[in-house]
């Protein structure tokens, strides 16, 4: 699978000048497993690269939030080859700079009136800032978001709109 002549038992006997990689030429190297094989396990890559497997499980958790692998239970899988940020399942773009998104709901909801009606799209961003909407009293909120819009009606002080059509 992962053959590059190093085992756990020759990691640690490797000369001071044969080239080690840098953490991001690592991460590379791993998304191109990914594609190559859709699926990579932590001691695999962990003996491959030579490193820990705590270091590996660290790109993986990078790398997930970058939105280039799934993190599973001992390893990792491929995201869908090549899929732009839209073609990425919600539930992956969801957990992207999640924080980020938190923090920039809490500020986009501050802005957010008792009364007033606004309008949010589908994207893991406006579901962010559902929770931050729960304070507002007489809110309308329009929505094409099933997620953001299922979230929203938890809060009986405000009306959803979900918007439909024709397909």
């Amino acid at each position: 699978m992962m053959s590059n002549g190093r085992s756990k038992t020759n990691a640690s006997k490797m000369s001071p000048d044969e080239p080690t990689l840098f953490t991001p030429e690592r991460r590379q190297q791993i998304v191109r497993l990914l594609e190559e094989e859709q699926r990579v396990t932590v001691p695999a890559l962990s003996q491959h690269f030579a490193v820990s497997e705590v270091t590996i499980r660290k790109d993986l958790a990078w790398l997930e939030e970058q939105g280039l692998a799934l993190r599973t239970h001992g390893g990792a899988i491929a995201t869908t080859a090549g899929a732009g940020p839209s073609e990425m399942s919600f539930d992956v773009r969801e957990r992207q700079q999640h924080t980020e998104k938190e923090r920039i709901g809490e500020a986009a909801a501050s802005y957010v009136q008792d009364g007033e009606t606004i309008a949010l799209d589908a994207s893991t961003t406006a579901l962010a800032m559902a929770p931050f909407l729960g304070s507002k009293r007489d809110l309308t909120v329009v929505t094409n978001g099933v997620r953001t819009g299922m979230e929203l009606l938890q809060v009986p002080t405000l009306s959803v709109l979900m918007l439909g059509g024709m397909l």
